[in-house]
C-alpha cells in the first residue's frame, strides 16, 4: 500500500512539474513573439516614414523647379499618363495623314473613270505626289509613335508591373525597327501608286478581255488604312476607365483591342 501511495505521489509531482514546464515554455514563446512583432512594426513604420519623407522632398523639388522655370524637358518621359496622351495625339495625326492619302487614291480612281489618261495627266501626278508625301509623313510619325509605345512598356517595368529594372528613357530607332508590328503598319501605309507610274492588268474572263488600271487597284489596297480608325475608337472607349493600369495589373488583363 505504501509503495502504491508513493508511486501515486510521484506521478502527481511529475504532472505538476510538466504543467510548470509547459507554462514556462508558453511564456517564453509569447515573449519572443511579442518582441519580434515589435521589431517588425518598428521596421515597417520606419520604412514608411522614410518613403513618405522622400516622396515629399521630391514633390517639393519638382514644384520649386516649376516655379523657377528650371524644369527638365525630359521629366515627362517618366510620367505614364503624359506619354500616353502624346501617343494618342500622334494617333490622330497619323490617322489624318493616312486618310488624306486614301482620299487622294480615290480621287485618282475617279479621274480614271472620267476617262482621264493617267500617262499624260499632270493633275493625276500631282495627286499621286500628295499621296506619297502624306504616306511618308505618316510613317515618320509612326516611328515616333512606336518609340512612345516602347517607353510606356519600360515605364511599366520600372513601376513594378514586370521584372524591375532601371528606366531607360532613350528609345532609339533601332528599337523601333526591331518590332514586327512597325514593319507591318509601314507596309500598309506605304502601299500607294507613286507619281509618273501607271499600268494596267489585262486578263480574260468568259472569253472577253478585262482591264484594271493600277489606280483602281491601289485605291482598293489603300482602303486597308481604315484600321487606324479602330485605334482611335479603342482609345475613346478606354479613356473613361479610371485607374485602368492598376486594374490591368491586378486582374491580369491587357487594356487593349480585346478589352475594348
Amino acid at each position: 500500500v505504501l509503495n502504491m501511495e508513493r508511486l501515486r505521489w510521484q506521478d502527481y509531482e511529475s504532472e505538476l512539474q510538466g504543467e510548470e514546464l509547459n507554462s514556462m515554455m508558453n511564456q517564453e514563446v509569447e515573449k519572443q513573439l511579442s518582441r519580434q512583432h515589435a521589431n517588425i512594426n518598428t521596421h515597417v513604420h520606419g520604412d514608411l516614414k522614410t518613403e513618405i519623407a522622400w516622396t515629399r522632398d521630391k514633390l517639393l523639388k519638382i514644384k520649386a523647379a516649376e516655379k523657377s522655370g528650371n524644369v527638365d524637358g525630359t521629366h515627362w518621359r517618366r510620367d505614364r499618363n503624359m506619354v500616353m496622351r502624346e501617343g494618342v495625339r500622334l494617333e490622330w495625326i497619323i490617322c489624318g495623314m493616312a486618310m488624306c492619302g486614301l482620299l487622294c487614291s480615290l480621287i485618282n480612281n475617279e479621274l480614271v473613270f472620267q476617262d482621264v489618261d493617267p500617262a499624260n495627266s499632270s493633275l493625276m501626278d500631282a495627286v499621286k505626289a500628295l499621296t506619297t508625301v502624306t504616306s511618308l509623313g505618316a510613317v515618320a510619325l509612326l516611328v515616333r509613335y512606336y518609340q512612345l509605345r516602347i517607353l510606356i512598356q519600360r515605364i511599366d517595368v520600372h513601376n513594378g508591373f514586370s521584372v524591375g529594372e532601371d528606366l531607360n528613357e532613350t528609345v532609339s530607332i533601332l528599337d523601333v525597327l526591331s518590332t514586327r508590328e512597325f514593319w507591318f503598319e509601314t507596309a500598309v501605309i506605304l502601299t500607294h501608286l507613286p507619281p509618273a507610274c501607271t499600268f494596267e492588268f489585262v486578263f480574260v474572263d468568259m472569253n472577253r478581255p478585262v482591264g484594271i488600271r493600277a489606280e483602281t487597284m491601289f485605291a482598293l489596297l489603300c482602303t486597308s488604312r481604315i484600321y487606324l480608325g479602330w485605334r482611335l475608337l479603342r482609345e475613346h472607349v478606354l479613356k473613361d476607365i479610371p485607374k485602368k493600369t492598376v486594374i490591368s495589373k491586378y486582374c491580369g488583363i491587357k487594356m487593349g483591342n480585346t478589352f475594348a
